[in-house]
């Protein structure tokens, strides 16, 4: 059965161009065709979160055949009206941007080409946005695969806990959870899928599965040791909570449980409670004495040397050791002043990009807030519209100690909420770019 997109996302052929290659084809034929193409790129949506599970190859299997699957709907539909959304001429810009410095930076052709690639997230956000998600069939079925592929992780943590090592034979890290990884990650990508998954399921009637699911994602995140995974889903929580317990009182039981829940693990487990809140709290007081605080305050001296345009994409790690930026703080078992990347995403695009690349990716984020906030009546009555809302909240916040924003492992969450939320919202702002293009 083909999936046809919500009749009130099709705003005419009016902006769409016919491609040389499919004129010949007849307006049913091509129509056949891109319902068909949409079906392929659903289903790999769908296996989205099973590669984020499954690791970084997974996570490109399904990733890199959407946006190829993508352009070849633009090459049948001649479809361009996403490039008339403020958003996305933001993100463009800003790839555009990463290129050319990069390119007069002492990058590698390997940076450069990494550097370049990253214009698949940009391609995976319009594809949701526009094309797969505004259909509540593919939003249904990327949220169950959300949802399972969470609960299989959250599953697979616990069993690592229990007898040290996951499904796979794979052993902790000291007292850190893996799951299906190679290093500590499971927490925080437990905190980007599960909320999600639950509040899908959720929406759609399924209250004690998505209950269950989140349940158990949380307990993972709690006996993780991820600081930061643990205080997000603590935020998200409180902060979903809070909203929707104004119209769903019987969800009150719920929240509850979930505190119970929490206070249990991190009493019965006295190292969890000290990784967990003594830890986290001495990291908040005492900030500028911490390993992230040490390294934000290298690289804001790293942007002060070259403010406007900095040093090109991925370079901070290799810049951050000269010695121009001054000493080094060094403890007996680790170098503090510097990691692979400032763990701050505003950091992260300041030392890289500059003010130039920090003013695009803040453009990128304004304009989207703005198609956002065009649907905040969503808010607090859909529930996943509410979830997003949250979690780019949490993601954006300026304090905030982020992963890798370039990472396929780190992006591709992002890029999925911005997406998703963005589908929510597209259909004004299909119509007004269909118009703006006549």
């Amino acid at each position: 059965m083909h999936c046809h997109a919500p009749h009130m996302i099709d705003t005419g052929t009016r902006s769409r161009a016919r491609m040389p290659f499919t004129s010949a084809m007849t307006s049913e034929a091509r129509a056949e065709l891109d319902d068909r193409l949409r079906t392929i790129a659903g289903w790999l949506a769908v296996l989205v979160p099973v590669g984020l599970v499954a690791g970084r190859v997974g996570t490109e299997l399904a990733l890199i055949p959407l946006c190829f699957v993508f352009v070849a709907h633009i090459l049948v539909a001649g479809d361009f009206r996403w490039l008339w959304m403020r958003w996305v001429q933001f993100i463009l810009a800003l790839w555009f941007y990463m290129l050319l410095r990069t390119a007069m930076s002492d990058a590698t052709l390997f940076n450069l080409g990494e550097a370049a690639a990253t214009v698949r997230y940009g391609i995976f956000a319009v594809a949701l946005a526009t094309w797969i998600l505004p259909d509540p069939l593919w939003q249904r079925r990327v949220a169950i695969s959300a949802a399972l592929s969470a609960g299989f992780l959250a599953a697979d943590a616990i069993l690592q806990f229990a007898r040290g090592t996951d499904l796979f034979g794979r052993p902790m890290i000291g007292d850190r959870l893996t799951a299906t990884y190679s290093f500590p990650r499971v927490g925080i990508m437990l905190a980007w899928l599960a909320p999600l998954g639950s509040l899908g399921l959720y929406d759609r009637g399924w209250h004690k599965t998505a209950l269950g699911i989140y349940v158990l994602a949380l307990s993972a995140i709690v006996l993780s040791g991820e600081r930061a995974a643990f205080l997000t889903i603590t935020l998200f929580t409180v902060a979903i909570g809070v909203i929707l317990l104004k119209s769903r009182k019987t969800l009150l039981a719920t929240a509850i449980g979930l505190v119970v829940l929490v206070a249990t693990l991190l009493t019965a487990f006295p190292y969890v409670f000290d990784r967990q809140i003594k830890s986290t709290a001495d990291g908040i007081v005492n900030l500028d004495r911490t390993h992230y605080g040490i390294i934000w305050e290298r690289a804001i001296t790293m942007a002060a040397a070259s403010p406007l345009t900095g040093y090109g994409y991925n370079a901070y790690a290799a810049a951050c050791t000269d010695a121009e930026f001054g000493p080094q703080k060094m403890t007996s078992r680790r170098l503090m002043s510097c990691a692979n990347h400032p763990h701050n995403v505003y950091l992260e695009f300041l030392v890289g990009l500059g003010l130039l690349g920090l003013g695009l990716f803040a453009a990128f984020v304004v304009a989207a807030g703005r198609q956002i906030w065009q649907a905040r009546h969503l808010f607090g009555v859909v529930p996943v519209f509410t979830g997003l809302v949250i979690l780019l909240a949490i993601r954006l916040f300026p304090l905030n100690t982020s992963t890798e924003f370039f990472r396929a492992w780190s992006a591709v969450p992002f890029w999925l909420h911005v997406g998703w939320i963005l589908a929510l919202a597209s259909a004004p702002a299909l119509s007004r770019a269909d118009k703006s293009n006549t």
